[in-house]
């Protein structure tokens, strides 16, 4: 049975856990939950989405699949939105916090990259102002046959998101 109509993810066939990285034995739901605080207009949904992560991250493994996932973008964005629940921006403090302490030790280049996997760019990202970012990170852009390029086309060829666009 599908559990999750957004991502696919069934008991039997988790598509959604090939989107987390290090997704093993009953932690293979989790990356539903991403989708869930990303898509869903429901307060409590984001609210129980964001508790689930909020505890996962005591565990460093899950922090790193966070970021490869694009979970800080999703909760800065949450964190400009008003919610008429105010355990929504209680929760999403300390998750933010545990975001931004892991993502101190990813590169520029990484933190792009991790923007464009996200399927949600930033303007506020310095990397899309910075010249000197282009120049320095030539070289890991053209890597795996400009895999960072054909990425970036695809989610403009179909974000619906106007920030991103």
């Amino acid at each position: 049975t599908t559990c999750c109509s957004r991502c696919g993810f069934s008991r039997t066939t988790p598509t959604c856990a090939a989107k987390s990285p290090s997704a093993t034995g009953v932690t293979t739901w989790w990356p539903c939950c991403t989708i869930f605080l990303r898509t869903s207009k429901k307060e409590k949904v984001i609210r129980l989405s964001v508790y689930v992560l909020q505890n996962l991250t005591r565990e460093y493994a899950f922090l790193g699949d966070m970021a490869s996932l694009g979970v800080i973008f999703t909760v800065e964005k949450l964190s400009r939105r008003s919610f008429a629940d105010e355990d929504i921006k209680g929760a999403l403090e300390p998750l933010h916090s545990a975001l931004e302490h892991d993502h101190v030790f990813m590169s520029s280049f990484d933190d792009y990259r991790q923007e464009v996997l996200s399927g949600h760019l930033s303007r506020d990202s310095h990397c899309h102002t910075s010249e000197k970012f282009w120049k320095e990170n030539l070289n890991k852009i053209e890597a795996d046959d400009y895999r960072i390029m054909k990425d970036l086309h695809e989610l403009l060829s179909n974000s619906r998101d106007p920030e991103t666009l």
